[in-house]
């Protein structure tokens, strides 16, 4: 039963958006199990998220859009339709779409617009509500470190099995050689206190070790949890922002590894914001050692042009090169390579 169950849900193969906020007309981008959001600061890569929650909840039954959810804070309908000239002069709707896995490219739009003041669903075609993999968003960043941590995962999860994992984490990361995880009580909503040795010394709560270890467990324990629990349907969907907040190369690159893990063994799947060369060549790498198939990723482009952004699918061949990278992304790093070499002034 348990099989079929996770047998019916069904992932989407793209998001779609149509006039919301800095995307002008239709926007597809193709989303594959790991899917990494690259591009300049104000592209749009947040809102993307933002989006795809947002249509996550519309098409499983919420009762009313919900675009400020934690951590997403997208404001009202004026906020979110695109503007023509200015914010007077905003288009009456706008849609968002997912296009779903399987046979016949289903495609589910739901249209958004303005009544009385509220941002409501003023049409959802086909109706009824599809069977979609849980979500799990995580922010990208406290603003103060927190010595006790609550997961967003910790369901029907054996906590004394997460040890071998955060090790296994720290040690290919260099941030900690051992980690103690404590529960404060005998409920799944109690917090974890978490104690790390780094570097051969003793024992502190991860608040005293330093910000690249601390700001990094939310994400770390959501991921191994969900990877320990009991599998739910069809896996998790992770909506990650900017994950390597803080983080040495070297642990941005373990992160990349310790994601295609989570999909690899769980089903579960990623859609990261990041700004990290060492997640993205760490993913290609991964595909060149074949311990990825380049089918099961996205890499998504924001590229700023005039007064709008154009969403490019790119992709990786069984080498791990890049397909389908328009010049403005290529663009960028040639001109660095060049004038690190001496050819460009």
């Amino acid at each position: 039963m348990a099989d079929q169950e996770r047998s019916a849900v069904r992932h989407p193969a793209e998001l779609i958006l149509q006039d919301v906020r800095c995307f002008a007309g239709e926007q597809r981008a193709r989303v594959r199990p790991i899917t990494l959001l690259v591009g300049e600061n104000g592209t749009g890569k947040t809102t993307f998220l933002g989006c795809y929650r947002a249509l996550h909840g519309v098409l499983s039954g919420a009762e009313q859009p919900n675009f400020n959810e934690e951590p997403f804070a997208m404001g009202a309908f004026r906020d979110i339709a695109r503007s023509r000239r200015g914010h007077l002069d905003r288009f009456k709707e706008f849609k968002l779409g997912f296009t779903l896995e399987g046979e016949g490219d289903e495609r589910l739009i739901a249209t958004f617009c303005e009544r009385e003041s509220r941002l409501i669903v003023a049409s959802l075609k086909p109706l009824g509500f599809r069977n979609l993999p849980d979500l799990v968003p995580v922010a990208p960043l406290r603003t103060k470190p927190k010595r006790t941590h609550c997961p967003a995962s910790r369901e029907s999860c054996q906590w004394d099995l997460l040890h071998e994992d955060l090790v296994e984490f720290g040690h290919g990361a260099g941030l900690f050689s051992d980690i103690k995880v404590t529960c404060e009580g005998n409920q799944t909503a109690d917090a974890l206190e978490v104690r790390a040795r780094a570097r051969g010394g003793p024992y502190a709560n991860i608040a005293n070790i330093g910000q690249g270890i601390c700001q990094s467990l939310s994400v770390l324990v959501d991921v191994l949890a969900a990877n320990r629990s009991s599998r739910p349907r069809g896996g998790r969907t992770f909506l990650l922002q900017q994950p390597e907040t803080y983080l040495h190369p070297r642990g941005q690159a373990q992160l990349a590894s310790l994601f295609i893990k989570a999909f690899k063994e769980r089903d579960n799947r990623f859609l990261i914001e990041t700004h990290s060369d060492y997640i993205v060549d760490r993913t290609r790498i991964s595909v060149r050692q074949g311990l990825l198939d380049p089918n099961d990723v996205s890499i998504l482009y924001f590229e700023p042009t005039n007064r709008a952004v154009k969403i490019h699918s790119m992709y990786l061949d069984a080498n791990g090169n890049l397909e389908g990278a328009p010049a403005g992304y290529r663009e960028f790093f040639l001109r660095e390579t060049n004038t690190l070499l001496g050819f460009a002034d």
